[in-house]
């Protein structure tokens, strides 16, 4: 009787909480495949197609801080850098590497990526750059949008006084 006593306290603390995990499972898939659609979107330098997993009065921070607000805005910023000598031939890759329920409807999201193949100012191919992405989405109506987005290039490791940096 302890046993059944136990196993039915159990469940009524810990059952609503094993239910949302699987209402979460859809929506974090949900929130992933708005996140690759971006990332698809940004590879085909297609600037329409990279804004449209943002809410209309959404914004967002590109990783040298420039600020766009609003889809037009930042479809407009998107297609400034895919039209730059820098990022004409560049793509990307992200990976979602965390995606924190802050309500149901509202969801906070980590990614880590990389983009390849951009050209420096004298032409020459430049390193892949890796940065981290931190987004704000919310769910309307049924789909889940980018509220706000920061991308950000994390800065080198400083350097010990006394010791050269490293040569790459």
């Amino acid at each position: 009787m302890k046993h059944v006593f136990a196993a039915v306290l159990f469940l009524m603390i810990a059952g609503p909480a094993l239910a949302s995990g699987g209402e979460h499972a859809k929506d974090e898939d949900a929130i992933r495949a708005a996140w690759a659609g971006h990332v698809a979107g940004m590879n085909k330098h297609d600037a329409k197609a990279a804004a449209a997993f943002m809410s209309e009065d959404g914004d967002l921070m590109d990783p040298m801080g420039k600020m766009a607000r609003g889809r037009v805005e930042i479809e407009m910023l998107l297609a400034e850098h895919f039209q730059s000598d820098m990022m004409k031939n560049g793509t990307g890759e992200l990976t979602v590497t965390n995606v924190m329920f802050i309500k149901p409807d509202v969801a906070v999201v980590d990614g880590d990526a990389t983009m390849s193949g951009m050209t420096g100012p004298e032409g020459k191919p430049m390193p892949p750059m890796k940065h981290h992405a931190t987004g704000v989405m919310v769910k309307k109506s049924g789909k889940w949008w980018a509220q706000a987005i920061r991308v950000m290039m994390p800065p080198p490791p400083p350097v010990p006084a006394g010791q050269a940096p490293a040569k790459k």
